[in-house]
């Protein structure tokens, strides 16, 4: 564990000269730990985000 959480990745990625190796197990190499996932969720209320100027009208973002 790091940083006293357990990591999303049952293995972690290995890094080899300097870049992540391709995981070798079968679909895309990775087994994901469920249990840290859920520990990592947010549970709160979010809305996306809404810009405006100054004088009131509305930016895109």
């Amino acid at each position: 564990m790091r940083f006293g959480r357990r990591l999303p990745l049952q293995k972690p990625f290995r890094i080899q000269d300097g870049y992540i190796a391709v995981p070798e197990g079968p679909g895309l190499g990775i087994e994901v730990n469920e249990e840290a996932l859920i520990e990592r969720s947010y549970q709160g209320d979010w809305d996306t985000p809404r810009l405006s100027y100054v004088d009131g009208s509305f930016a895109e973002w």
